[in-house]
């Protein structure tokens, strides 16, 4: 097993997904992962940032964790009903390393 969770978030691209966010948040909680926050886009104060076209789980590149990912991707899909991109993020100004965050796509 794995000796820590990571922290987790969930980004919805807007407040129409926030709720969507939260429940998702509740199904990953009871398998076990702690979830630190559900961010809404339109609301940040750094808008450079721009929801994906796919639903994403976005992670530091170079962590091994193959099967946790395959069973974060199948709970996420099973949840949303869409296939979870897997993105490895290496630009640290973005993101921060040992971070995992589910972002919900634009509409």
């Amino acid at each position: 097993g794995r000796q820590s969770i990571p922290p987790f978030f969930i980004v919805a691209a807007d407040e129409s997904q926030q709720m969507r966010g939260q429940k998702l948040a509740q199904a990953l909680e009871e398998n076990g992962i702690t979830i630190h926050g559900v961010d809404v886009l339109s609301k940040a104060k750094e808008a450079k940032l721009i929801a994906p076209e796919k639903l994403e789980i976005r992670f530091s590149k170079g962590v091994n964790e193959d099967s946790f990912l395959t069973g974060l991707a199948e709970t996420v899909k099973k949840f949303t009903g869409e296939e979870p991109n897997l993105v490895g993020v290496s630009n640290p100004t973005d993101f921060d390393p040992g971070n995992y965050e589910i972002w919900f796509p634009r509409r």
